[in-house]
């Protein structure tokens, strides 16, 4: 599947502190499927903190975004490419 310069250009979203990685990436995923929320939204929703944000918060609040979330562990990039299989 190929996406457009323009979908990932609508769907890209900029870190606004070093913890925020998990949060952009799922806000990312929520605006890519026309979705709305924001960094502070998903951070309170997700209990991010200082430390960052757990797997389980953010497993739970894209479950509350409606998607079919689930929490994978890989070594290596390559590893990802298999789940497609």
């Amino acid at each position: 599947m190929k996406i457009s310069k323009s979908t990932i250009s609508a769907s890209f979203v900029k870190q606004a502190d070093q913890t925020d990685c998990g949060v952009a990436c799922l806000l990312a995923i929520i605006k890519y499927h026309k979705g709305s929320s924001s960094l502070e939204q998903l951070r309170t929703l997700s209990g991010t903190s200082k430390q960052g944000t757990t797997l389980l918060g953010l497993f739970q609040t894209a479950q509350s975004f409606g998607f079919d979330a689930e929490g994978l562990e890989a070594e290596k990039i390559d590893d990802l490419k298999e789940l497609k299989e």
